[in-house]
């Protein structure tokens, strides 16, 4: 009998009579095989595959374009798809990707590398249409857009009706100048994400100094948002988030107004999912306090809608009362806010708190945050961090001591997932953690500096990975359900003359830190010059548990980049 035999693989006749005449076609393997193969798969491993032979192609492609949404393509590699989807020509020995593509994430690159072929991108949206001709029906049902070059095409494109059917999630990102908002009226959207920056409009008014400049897409969002109960009736999930640098000639006040007086007319009866965010940055924060910002107060909205259980907010002017989101389950957002939710009554299952430093000139970090004396057996997963009024996180902190930290697993004992930032060395923590018994993942970040050794000494042997696994085997046998653990370093090289802020002073004191005359405000604020990013997993047998190093992620900035993975044999 005659064996079937790939091209690839080639047996000897031998090997056939011990194998007792096997079969090495892969065309009989199951497609269930190929998704297993693709999910374990990187997305540039699934690409050589698919051009490995005429088979391949055709059982791999699907899976290469069906999701380019998650994980998130580069730059690069999204522009390379903006050539692939726009090239109208078709080929009988492939598939064209845009028959395929179910999920599709375009994002542009960091600075001045950004795609600016506006054909190219207005063409290739166009190609996902109903009116392709390479696919009788489009199956695009996720949209993921952050191209500058074509987002007022956007609505021209998206707006027609039978154009995408299938579209239920649009999410649109964009910081250039943007002159229309019709994609919003799309029909049919379960879940819609809207972030809009208009930095580059307050920069084009000193140019023309026309007062009008950025009033205009103030206005027609406002419209646009208006349009959202008819358009969208079934919508689920919100993200709104607006940034717009504050400046007291060129800031659109009536345009604002207007703009909060839409939020709060709209009513989404279904809308369970909620990301609000307003950042009004100013641009000297010592000539022009916080306080004077202008406020939008969107309460109204939140009350309306009481349906909401996943709720992020970070408003200006808006504060959560206890009666106006009654069944949260999920909340991000300011430590103020937060507190207006505790209670034993809720039912809040995940909290991410962000203790905010208004302050951007004040060295000496705020005061610790204190709980609520209460116990919440129901919260599973908690999220500390520090940020300023940017958003951005802070690297010098001090709320959470390992004072406060008791604190915490004091209020919430039945934690599955914690996140925080520390600002101690671990080992003042290990007598908290203990605690956690029901820990499954545990990312703790810190912030450190370093006085010895010459600048060309990597991070990764100033602080070695080993520090935090050793202390982490000694805490295994009270967390026995821990299996993932992740550890994020920034630091920081200071002169070794003179005194300088040590994070973790020799003295047994928590609550007082010495702060040097000499550092000055480009040390505090400045990025830090090191990044270390450990994962470890906890691996279990019967001769006890230990942690493992799975990989490392160091930025140094004195010597290369280096990406390492360790496996356990």
């Amino acid at each position: 009998m005659a064996v079937p035999t790939d091209p690839l693989v080639k047996t000897s006749n031998r090997s056939r009579k011990r194998a007792g005449n096997p079969s090495y076609n892969v065309a009989n393997v199951p497609p269930e095989i190929w998704a297993i193969i693709a999910r374990l798969a990187s997305r540039e491993s699934l690409a050589r595959l698919c051009s490995v032979s005429l088979h391949f192609c055709f059982a791999f492609s699907p899976l290469l374009y069906a999701n380019t949404v998650n994980p998130p393509l580069t730059a690069n590699q999204s522009a390379r798809l903006i050539e692939t989807v726009s090239d109208e020509k078709m080929y009988s020995w492939k598939p064209h990707p845009v028959s395929l593509i179910r999920s599709l994430g375009l994002i542009d690159g960091d600075g001045t590398d950004k795609f600016k072929d506006k054909a190219k991108a207005t063409r290739a949206l166009k190609n996902l249409g109903f009116s392709s001709p390479h696919t009788k029906c489009c199956v695009l049902s996720v949209l993921h857009w952050s191209l500058e070059a074509g987002v007022d095409e956007l609505g021209s494109i998206l707006g027609p009706p039978g154009n995408f059917p299938y579209l239920k999630e649009l999410i649109v990102s964009s910081h250039g100048t943007n002159n229309n908002f019709g994609f919003l009226h799309i029909r049919g959207l379960h879940v819609l994400g809207l972030d809009i920056s208009l930095a580059s409009l307050i920069s084009a008014f000193y140019t023309t100094y026309d007062y009008t400049i950025c009033d205009k897409p103030c206005f027609k969002l406002a419209e646009a948002i208006q349009m959202l109960p008819t358009s969208s009736p079934l919508l689920n999930s919100l993200k709104f988030k607006l940034r717009i640098p504050f400046d007291e000639e060129a800031f659109p006040y009536s345009a604002y107004s207007d703009l909060t007086t839409a939020i709060n007319s709209i009513h989404l009866p279904l809308l369970t999912a909620l990301d609000l965010s307003i950042n009004l940055i100013p641009d000297d924060f010592e000539d022009y306090p916080l306080d004077l910002l202008p406020r939008a107060d969107l309460s109204t909205f939140l009350g309306s809608h009481p349906n909401i259980t996943n709720l992020k907010l970070s408003v200006l002017g808006t504060t959560l009362k206890d009666d106006l989101v009654p069944r949260l389950r999920s909340f991000h957002g300011s430590f103020r806010d937060s507190i207006d939710i505790f209670s034993p009554q809720r039912q809040l299952r995940k909290l991410d708190i962000s203790l905010i430093h208004e302050d951007r000139y004040e060295f000496h970090p705020s005061p610790s945050f204190i709980l609520p004396p209460e116990t919440h057996l129901l919260l599973t997963t908690l999220r500390i961090d520090s940020v300023d009024t940017f958003g951005t996180t802070m690297k010098m902190t001090n709320e959470l001591s390992p004072n406060s930290f008791h604190q915490v697993v004091h209020s919430f004992p039945n934690l599955t997932h914690l996140d925080v930032r520390i600002n101690k060395r671990m080992a003042k923590y290990c007598h908290a953690l203990m605690s956690l018994t029901k820990l499954e993942y545990l990312r703790l970040q810190q912030y450190r500096t370093r006085r010895l050794g010459p600048p060309s000494w990597p991070a990764a042997l100033i602080f070695p990975p080993t520090e935090y696994s050793q202390q982490f085997d000694l805490l295994l046998p009270f967390l026995p359900r821990l299996t993932d653990i992740e550890i994020s370093v920034s630091a920081d090289i200071y002169p070794a003359s003179g005194e300088v802020w040590d994070p973790d002073p020799d003295s047994e004191s928590d609550s007082e830190w010495e702060w040097d005359s000499e550092l000055d405000f480009e040390q505090v604020w400045s990025p830090p010059e090191m990044k270390l990013d450990y994962s470890f997993s906890v691996m279990r047998q019967s001769s006890g548990a230990y942690v493992v190093l799975e990989n490392a992620q160091v930025t140094d900035s004195y010597s290369k980049h280096t990406d390492f993975k360790l496996e356990h044999a």
